[in-house]
């Protein structure tokens, strides 16, 4: 036989008949809990949220202004020709820095030559004596803390490895603090990263670098590229 059903009988008292019914007293409101002022500091006005505008693209389809974006690839597989080309096709109404970390002496040459003819800057820190990309990130840092409005500027960091230990999460996290407060500011960033030796379970290639640096970007865009028989590539976003 089935158990029977247990009922609970709910009480039901009218305003002011429970004894513990504060409503009826005038000066419950001024005792009663309320929200805090605090919370309506972080609430966008309606002005606000209109002068945030639309998308810029910096380049179509790919970068968005403001934006700190990370192009993933394998040695040779044409990270660098990419994002040189796309440097030399961003709107000349913007200043475009292109900091090589990771060229030999014939390359940066070449590498100089192409900037000046496209009119874009090219950085090559390794190039100057006692000066690397340490340097470089140092005046970042400093630009981050001084402020600014750094919306005409684009960077682009070749490769993202010689910026940091991206296989350690405290340097890791540090360098992106200074790139999101530079992107927060305006500013538009490209990073170059190499992916590990070793492919993932699924046959894929993976990011080299900590879970932060790979979560807390913008965009991550890998690519993969195939050598015809000419030596030249053809390049493509992986799926």
């Amino acid at each position: 036989m089935p158990s029977p059903i247990r009922t609970k009988m709910l009480r039901v008292t009218e305003n002011g008949n429970d004894p513990n019914d504060n409503r009826g007293d005038p000066n419950y409101l001024s005792t009663a809990p309320q929200k805090p002022n605090w919370m309506n500091d972080f609430v966008l006005t309606q002005e606000q949220i209109e002068e945030l505008g639309n998308p810029v693209w910096v380049f179509s389809d790919v970068i968005i202004q403001g934006h700190l974006i990370t192009i993933v690839g394998p040695p040779g597989c044409g990270k660098t020709a990419l994002a040189m080309s796309i440097a030399s096709e961003v709107p000349k109404d913007y200043e475009v820095f292109y900091v090589n970390a990771d060229v030999s002496g014939s390359g940066a040459k070449e590498a100089a030559l192409f900037a000046a003819e496209h009119k874009f800057t090219m950085m090559l820190p390794d190039m100057k004596q006692g000066m690397s990309m340490d340097d470089v990130v140092e005046h970042l840092v400093d630009m981050n803390m001084c402020g600014g409005d750094f919306s005409n500027m684009v960077f682009f960091f070749d490769t993202l490895k010689k910026m940091t230990d991206v296989i350690n999460k405290s340097k890791s996290k540090e360098l992106l603090k200074t790139l999101r407060g530079l992107s927060a500011k305006g500013m538009t960033i490209v990073l170059l990263a190499h992916t590990n030796k070793h492919k993932g379970d699924d046959g894929k290639d993976v990011f080299e670098g900590t879970g932060d640096l790979r979560a807390d970007v913008d965009e991550m865009i890998y690519l993969e590229s195939v050598r015809h028989g000419d030596n030249s590539l053809t390049i493509s976003t992986r799926p």
